[in-house]
Protein backbone atom coordinates (compact mmCIF):
# COMPACT_ATOMS: atom_id res chain seq x y z
CA UNK A 1 0.00 0.00 0.00
CA UNK A 2 1.37 3.62 -0.72
CA UNK A 3 1.47 6.15 1.16
CA UNK A 4 0.52 9.54 -0.72
CA UNK A 5 1.96 12.85 0.50
CA UNK A 6 0.16 16.38 -0.77
CA UNK A 7 2.93 17.99 -2.23
CA UNK A 8 1.27 21.40 -3.93
CA UNK A 9 -2.58 22.32 -3.34
CA UNK A 10 -4.61 24.01 -6.11
CA UNK A 11 -8.13 26.50 -6.50
CA UNK A 12 -9.11 24.32 -9.26
CA UNK A 13 -8.24 21.13 -11.14
CA UNK A 14 -7.39 22.84 -14.48
CA UNK A 15 -4.21 24.92 -12.60
CA UNK A 16 -2.80 21.37 -11.18
CA UNK A 17 -2.81 19.55 -14.41
CA UNK A 18 0.74 20.94 -16.04
CA UNK A 19 2.59 20.22 -12.96
CA UNK A 20 1.04 16.59 -12.81
CA UNK A 21 1.87 16.09 -16.72
CA UNK A 22 5.30 17.25 -15.55
CA UNK A 23 5.46 14.80 -12.46
CA UNK A 24 4.06 11.83 -14.87
CA UNK A 25 6.58 12.73 -17.45
CA UNK A 26 9.19 11.39 -14.89
CA UNK A 27 8.02 8.63 -13.89
CA UNK A 28 6.53 9.80 -10.58
CA UNK A 29 3.15 8.60 -9.96
CA UNK A 30 0.58 11.24 -9.29
CA UNK A 31 -3.07 11.75 -7.58
CA UNK A 32 -5.12 14.38 -7.78
CA UNK A 33 -7.36 14.51 -4.81
CA UNK A 34 -10.67 15.92 -3.97
CA UNK A 35 -10.02 16.92 -8.32
CA UNK A 36 -13.32 15.60 -9.18
CA UNK A 37 -15.84 17.08 -6.04
CA UNK A 38 -14.20 20.59 -7.28
CA UNK A 39 -15.01 19.80 -10.61
CA UNK A 40 -18.36 19.17 -9.80
CA UNK A 41 -19.11 21.98 -7.34
CA UNK A 42 -16.30 24.46 -7.70
CA UNK A 43 -17.42 26.50 -4.93
CA UNK A 44 -16.59 23.85 -2.55
CA UNK A 45 -12.75 24.46 -3.46
CA UNK A 46 -12.35 26.18 0.00
CA UNK A 47 -14.83 23.87 2.30
CA UNK A 48 -12.15 20.50 0.97
CA UNK A 49 -8.73 22.77 0.82
CA UNK A 50 -8.45 22.82 -2.71
CA UNK A 51 -7.28 19.97 -5.41
CA UNK A 52 -4.28 18.34 -3.67
CA UNK A 53 -1.60 16.79 -5.68
CA UNK A 54 -0.19 13.73 -4.17
CA UNK A 55 2.55 11.87 -5.06
CA UNK A 56 4.04 8.81 -3.52
CA UNK A 57 6.17 9.46 -0.17
CA UNK A 58 9.00 7.81 -1.50
CA UNK A 59 9.06 9.90 -4.21
CA UNK A 60 8.39 12.83 -2.75
CA UNK A 61 11.89 14.40 -2.30
CA UNK A 62 12.69 13.65 -5.95
CA UNK A 63 9.10 15.58 -7.20
CA UNK A 64 9.92 18.20 -4.79
CA UNK A 65 13.48 19.13 -6.50
CA UNK A 66 11.54 18.93 -9.63
CA UNK A 67 9.12 21.03 -8.82
CA UNK A 68 11.84 23.68 -7.30
CA UNK A 69 13.91 23.43 -10.65
CA UNK A 70 11.14 23.74 -12.65
CA UNK A 71 9.34 27.18 -10.88
CA UNK A 72 6.46 25.29 -9.58
CA UNK A 73 7.67 25.39 -6.05
CA UNK A 74 9.76 28.50 -4.37
CA UNK A 75 12.59 27.83 -1.83
CA UNK A 76 11.00 30.36 0.77
CA UNK A 77 7.88 27.68 0.37
CA UNK A 78 9.67 24.96 1.12
CA UNK A 79 10.89 26.12 4.53
CA UNK A 80 9.19 24.16 7.78
CA UNK A 81 5.86 26.12 8.24
CA UNK A 82 5.56 24.46 11.82
CA UNK A 83 8.84 25.81 12.57
CA UNK A 84 8.86 28.85 15.33
CA UNK A 85 12.21 30.04 16.72
CA UNK A 86 12.73 30.87 19.97
CA UNK A 87 14.24 34.27 20.77
CA UNK A 88 15.57 35.38 24.23
CA UNK A 89 13.47 37.94 25.44
CA UNK A 90 15.12 41.01 27.31
CA UNK A 91 14.40 45.03 27.56
CA UNK A 92 17.19 46.09 24.42
CA UNK A 93 15.14 43.81 22.28
CA UNK A 94 12.64 46.00 19.67
CA UNK A 95 9.51 43.20 19.24
CA UNK A 96 7.69 45.61 16.52
CA UNK A 97 10.53 44.26 14.17
CA UNK A 98 11.56 41.16 12.27
CA UNK A 99 14.57 39.90 14.31
CA UNK A 100 16.05 38.34 11.38
CA UNK A 101 15.50 40.92 8.50
CA UNK A 102 14.60 43.90 10.59
CA UNK A 103 11.91 44.23 8.51
CA UNK A 104 8.44 45.74 10.05
CA UNK A 105 6.28 43.70 7.85
CA UNK A 106 5.20 41.62 10.77
CA UNK A 107 1.96 40.41 12.27
CA UNK A 108 0.98 38.30 15.29
CA UNK A 109 -0.48 34.68 14.82
CA UNK A 110 -1.76 32.59 17.71
CA UNK A 111 -2.45 28.92 17.36
CA UNK A 112 -4.12 26.48 20.31
CA UNK A 113 -3.10 22.90 20.81
CA UNK A 114 -6.01 19.66 19.83
CA UNK A 115 -6.90 19.38 23.77
CA UNK A 116 -7.54 23.03 23.86
CA UNK A 117 -10.04 22.94 20.57
CA UNK A 118 -11.56 19.88 22.57
CA UNK A 119 -12.05 21.73 25.65
CA UNK A 120 -13.52 24.80 23.51
CA UNK A 121 -16.17 22.49 21.54
CA UNK A 122 -17.13 20.49 24.41
CA UNK A 123 -16.95 22.77 27.55
CA UNK A 124 -17.00 26.31 26.14
CA UNK A 125 -14.62 26.89 28.79
CA UNK A 126 -12.38 29.75 26.68
CA UNK A 127 -11.92 32.14 29.46
CA UNK A 128 -10.58 30.13 31.79
CA UNK A 129 -7.59 28.52 29.33
CA UNK A 130 -6.79 31.42 27.84
CA UNK A 131 -2.91 30.91 28.50
CA UNK A 132 -2.95 27.57 26.67
CA UNK A 133 -2.91 29.95 23.59
CA UNK A 134 0.15 30.08 22.17
CA UNK A 135 1.79 33.27 20.43
CA UNK A 136 3.66 33.48 17.81
CA UNK A 137 5.21 36.24 15.38
CA UNK A 138 5.40 35.44 11.59
CA UNK A 139 7.26 37.88 8.91
CA UNK A 140 6.35 38.49 5.71
CA UNK A 141 9.66 39.72 3.99
CA UNK A 142 11.63 36.41 5.16
CA UNK A 143 8.77 34.35 5.84
CA UNK A 144 10.48 33.02 9.14
CA UNK A 145 8.26 32.59 12.37
CA UNK A 146 9.76 33.28 16.20
CA UNK A 147 8.46 33.61 19.62
CA UNK A 148 9.46 35.66 22.13
CA UNK A 149 10.81 33.60 25.68
CA UNK A 150 11.97 35.20 29.06
CA UNK A 151 15.60 34.00 30.20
Amino acid sequence: MTNWKTILTFTYPHEAHPVKALLDSHDISTFLRDEMTVQAHNFYSNAVCGVKLQVPEIDFDKAKNLLIKAGFISENKIQDKEKIEKIISDESINQDICPFCKSDNISEGKHSSLFLIIIYFFMALIPMFKPMVRSFFRCYDCKKKWKYVKK
